[in-house]
């Protein structure tokens, strides 16, 4: 088998009322140097078996010899891959057919670009649609909403340049939910992330979701990952209740600019809710110190490289985020 040019990680552990049809979305790929390595993570069920029916050399299965998490299941499979790119994919989900050729050509043209995902359709566990989302595709505006706590990637869309997976040395192996979040908050110091506006994979939604079943852990690996980040940009120790008041405000920015009434929309709210619980500003000095923050690391970011009208969105996104900080904030 020739060295593939994508190497698909996909982590599994009982998947296997979708992973069919995870898989099967791969080979139907227009592109065909990839390989698809499978870690499963101490299955139960007949995941195994349904990848071995896959007469593919291209379709490479790994059994831990442990229980694993999604995150450390990546990361074995990073160290197996041998292609320049890695894109991620879970085994509930579904890529369409031109993702990886769409993806990898626009990462060919843009050398500046580290991280690539795109829009997403949602579906339930019967496959019906649900909703849409779709995520900036301005780096800039992606960097700034990483270091603020907001989701700027759709997980199973990415492709990463693997030297650069590489050098951030993965997921952090330890984590159960948010490790995405952990990892992009950590990229954006190394490179620049884009997402097409093309719709190139189903996100599926279930119960089985860690993210979804326990709110309180995620929020908590994202405050850690945001308060580093936000550290290591200004030079400063960031207040773990002024941490709180942006993640809060990120939600509450989100609500806004996305007044789907779609299924799918609804169930993330809900989420939201969750997330957000005891963030809020409760004081009126809270939300000035927010406010003084938002600037502060809104200056500190516009020390990098950014051209004239990349600038210029950053600052309208700093005096949005100022305005609805007055506007729904009511200590």
């Amino acid at each position: 088998m020739k060295t593939p040019t994508v190497s698909i990680l996909m982590a599994a552990r009982d998947s296997g009322r979708h992973i069919r049809a995870a898989v099967e979305s791969i080979l139907n790929q227009s592109r065909t140097d990839w390989e698809l390595i499978i870690v499963d993570g101490g299955s139960s069920d007949s995941t195994p078996e349904i990848v071995r029916h896959f007469r593919d050399e291209r379709v490479r299965l790994f059994q831990a010899p442990r229980r694993l998490y999604p995150a450390a299941a990546r990361n074995l499979g990073l160290r197996r891959a041998r292609g320049q790119h890695i894109a991620i994919m879970d085994s509930d989900d579904v890529s369409q057919p031109n993702r990886l050729a769409v993806q990898v050509e626009y990462l060919r043209r843009h050398p500046n670009i580290g991280i690539v995902g795109s829009a997403e359709e949602v579906i339930d566990g019967k496959g019906s649609l649900l909703g849409a989302n779709r995520f900036p595709t301005e780096p800039i505006i992606n960097g700034w909403k990483t270091l603020l706590g907001g989701w700027c990637l759709s997980h199973s869309s990415t492709v990463i340049r693997r030297p650069l997976m590489e050098g951030l040395r993965g997921y952090a192996g330890s984590l159960r939910c948010g490790e995405d979040y952990e990892l992009w908050s950590r990229a954006i110091f190394r490179t620049r992330i884009a997402n097409l506006p093309n719709v190139l994979v189903q996100r599926r939604l279930s119960g089985r979701n860690w993210s979804f079943r326990h709110p309180r852990l995620e929020r908590t690996v994202v405050l850690d990952a945001m308060r580093s980040a936000i550290t290591r940009l200004t030079g400063s120790r960031i207040p773990f209740r002024a941490t709180q008041n942006l993640f809060w405000l990120e939600r509450k920015l989100s609500f806004h600019e996305d007044a789907a009434n779609t299924a799918a929309a609804r169930k993330m709210r809900r989420h939201t809710v969750l997330l957000e619980r005891g963030t809020a500003p409760k004081t009126a000095r809270e939300t000035r110190t927010a406010a003084l923050w938002i600037q502060r690391i809104g200056r500190a970011y516009l020390r990098r490289r950014f051209g004239i009208r990349e600038r210029k969105l950053l600052e309208m996104d700093v005096l949005r985020r100022l305005h609805l900080l007055q506007s729904v904030s009511r200590p």
